[in-house]
């Protein structure tokens, strides 16, 4: 799609909604300014429900060959994307297992977890699973030497060492649901002002790529037992 959109010089946007989300955008802020620090590093955690039913009724979710694996490529993918932009930076190795613990009717993943290396030395740490009770908040934590922000849901707290700055989300969530994120229209009416300007997309493909490219490395991993270097 990259090498597609390249030749015949249209515009290529990825779907990561929740970089857009005012919790992000603000600690997205507190790193590139420096107020939390050097960063440390990074954790996630996506604990979802999808009952058998959810893959039954479905001719291509939960499969290999049409979805192209479970809970990481499906659902965790956006948290996994929004760590690594973040962090905003390369990274070194991902190590990664996924199992199939308690849906039948599959056999791609509905757990997984994963340690990724950023460099020079930042660690980040993912478990997903998509049977649990409900659609719990997503929760991400990125750690600096001088503060730790969270982001749970669409709200973000920042600790600083004699603040706390709490930004919550102030757009109409409108008619998508909660944890999916709130900013579609955000980033659809931001890639429309791309494409009538000429501008590159916030998200294009090769900065959407940098997601795709994690989680199909957690599932070599997986398959391998050997860490996945970078760049893949």
């Amino acid at each position: 799609m990259i090498a597609t959109a390249d030749e015949c010089k249209v515009k290529l946007g990825v779907i990561f909604q929740n970089r857009y989300n005012d919790a992000s955008v603000a600690v997205k802020k507190a790193i590139t300014s420096g107020q939390l620090g050097e960063i440390k590093g990074a954790r996630m955690m996506l604990t979802w429900h999808r009952p058998d039913s959810y893959y039954r009724e479905s001719d291509w979710k939960g499969t290999w060959d049409k979805e192209g694996g479970g809970v990481l490529i499906d659902q965790a993918i956006h948290t996994i994307d929004l760590m690594q932009w973040l962090i905003g930076k390369e990274i070194d190795y991902i190590r990664a297992t996924y199992d199939t613990r308690a849906h039948s009717y599959i056999n791609v993943d509905d757990v997984a977890e994963a340690y990724i290396k950023f460099k020079p030395d930042i660690v980040g740490c993912v478990y997903a699973n998509c049977f649990y009770p409900y659609d719990a908040p997503v929760f991400l934590e990125i750690y600096g030497s001088n503060g730790i922000a969270h982001i749970v849901g669409d709200k973000a707290t920042i600790y600083l060492s004699n603040t706390t700055i709490q930004v919550e989300q102030s757009s109409n969530p409108g008619s998508g649901l909660r944890y999916w994120g709130s900013s579609h229209e955000r980033q659809i009416k931001d890639f429309y002002k791309d494409v009538l300007l000429g501008r590159t997309p916030f998200i294009d493909g090769r900065a959407g790529r940098v997601a795709l490219a994690m989680v199909l490395a957690m599932y070599e991993s997986s398959r391998t037992g050997k860490p996945v270097k970078f760049p893949y």
